[in-house]
């Protein structure tokens, strides 16, 4: 017969807290770490979107006009 402070044949209430404890922490790093991917993605997309924007606006500041291709505007054309 082993003391009971050995005695490992029945859990104890804290073995089980424990687990649950380390189970919502590995949740928790879990959605943090699906928040943070998300929001990094968000992030791509509006970048890429805007550099998509800058380039369509190059590009049609960049058109021919009057049989000259220039990038500066009309207005400073004259």
């Amino acid at each position: 017969m082993l003391p009971p402070l050995l005695d490992k044949s029945r859990p104890s209430p804290a073995d089980k807290w424990l687990w649950a404890l380390i189970g919502v922490l590995v949740v928790g790093q879990v959605v943090a770490l699906w928040l943070l991917c998300s929001q990094q993605v968000q992030k791509a997309e509006v970048r890429e979107a805007a550099l998509h924007a800058e380039r369509v606006a190059m590009r049609d500041a960049c058109a021919p006009r009057d049989g000259r291709a220039t990038c500066l505007p009309a207005q400073a054309m004259r």
